[in-house]
């Protein structure tokens, strides 16, 4: 079995058009893109993992490789994010149980040993398809999210699972419902946009028709749970920064005091 990281991007995003290109200050105010910041966490996660940029961006490509990145070209028709790295898993020839992590392409604040518990996830629970990682929402995090869904920006995704750790849904809305919130009861975890695969997963994924509930949320992992393949969850600790991916402008602000608190250049 081998474990490959592939990071999708794609410069014609909806939410924030030339995302992957967009600079952001370090801790000691040095400028990179976004999609080598990510790049450079991806490749801490383990020296063994190989690591792909999947685009179908010629700017995104020429970047990339400009900073030592490797780059696998994948077709302008991708709808997602997981069908980007089914094309650049296919290009790969991976075998059907060997494992593709998904590192987002704004997971730049993602620690690297959420994706290693992700794979460990997968490797020691056979019957999911797919992991991902959660982590408990602070109440400050969570009153963030708050206003800023009262100004109508979108901003983290909410996970509810089951005892054993099965995912049951993903929502852009903060979900559990409740009057106040509470973080001893430990039900409000949001979701850390990162995923390990099995092959013949993404494969399955790839020959699924959009799901009625992913196009509502905007959220493609909704498709697995639609058509019945099972997603587990780690509950991974917080660090010692706030996970901010960049969705909007007004994101970053709050990522580059996270780069500062990470000590990352």
């Amino acid at each position: 079995m081998t474990v490959t990281i592939i990071i999708p991007a794609r410069h014609a995003s909806t939410r924030y058009f030339a995302k992957p290109l967009v600079p952001i200050k370090g801790a000691s105010g040095v400028e990179k893109s976004l999609i080598r910041r990510t790049w450079e966490a991806a490749s801490r996660v383990d020296s063994s993992f190989a690591v792909y940029v999947a685009t179908d961006s010629p700017e995104i490509a020429d970047h990339v490789e400009g900073f030592g990145g490797a780059v696998l070209m994948t077709a302008a028709e991708c709808r997602n994010g997981t069908e980007r790295c089914w094309d650049a898993a296919r290009q790969l020839s991976l075998a059907d149980d060997d494992i593709v992590i998904n590192f987002q392409g704004d997971s730049l604040l993602t620690p690297p040993h959420y994706a290693k518990a992700i794979v460990d996830l997968l490797v020691l629970k056979p019957q999911y398809a797919v992991s991902t990682a959660t982590i408990p929402c602070s109440v400050d995090h969570y009153h963030k999210l708050e206003a800023d869904a009262q100004r109508g920006i979108v901003g983290g995704t909410f996970a509810v699972t089951n005892s054993a750790g099965g995912a049951l849904y993903f929502s852009k809305r903060m979900i559990p419902f409740r009057a106040n919130y509470d973080p001893t009861e430990g039900l409000s975890y949001l979701h850390i946009g990162i995923y390990a695969y099995r092959t013949s997963a993404l494969r399955d994924y790839a020959a699924f028709s959009p799901s009625r509930l992913e196009l509502l949320e905007g959220l493609e992992q909704l498709r697995f749970l639609d058509n019945g393949r099972a997603i587990g969850s780690a509950v991974c600790e917080s660090p010692d920064w706030e996970l901010w991916e960049l969705n909007n402008p007004s994101d970053l602000p709050h990522i580059e005091i996270g780069l500062r608190l990470a000590g990352l250049e």
